[in-house]
């Protein structure tokens, strides 16, 4: 037998919770978000976990049964993508609004000094 089995993984991705909506509903979707995993642990990601074999789809299914790797539905991934785009873009309009604001002050105190000094 498998371990973990496609059980174990189901409570583990959607939780324990029945009433709550599920992220898994079948095997197939199991094996995706496992596939994904093991396919960026190959390209060099760091493993999240220790294994006795060093498989890296062996890997990815230790990582999610044991709850590192979050695999989320497509509502909650385009809702996270969303939100992500949102602080870089409130993140990059500060980092414009914060020199002009600096600037602006230099050129007050500069013009200050300048009518100090002529009178």
């Amino acid at each position: 037998m498998i371990h973990p089995s496609y059980s174990e993984l189901f409570e583990v991705i959607n939780g324990n919770d029945e009433d709550g909506e599920k992220i898994i509903s079948s095997r197939y979707s199991i094996c995706v978000a496992n596939a994904k995993r093991a396919r960026q642990l190959i390209k060099g990601a760091t493993p999240l976990v220790e294994v006795k074999c060093n498989k890296p789809l062996s890997i990815a299914v230790e990582e999610i049964y044991q709850g590192k790797v979050q695999v989320l539905s497509a509502d909650a991934l385009a809702q996270r993508l969303a939100e992500q785009e949102a602080a870089a873009a409130a993140e990059a309009e500060a980092e414009e609004v914060a020199p002009e604001t600096e600037e602006t002050a230099d050129v007050q105190e500069e013009e200050a000094e300048g009518e100090n000094t002529e009178a």
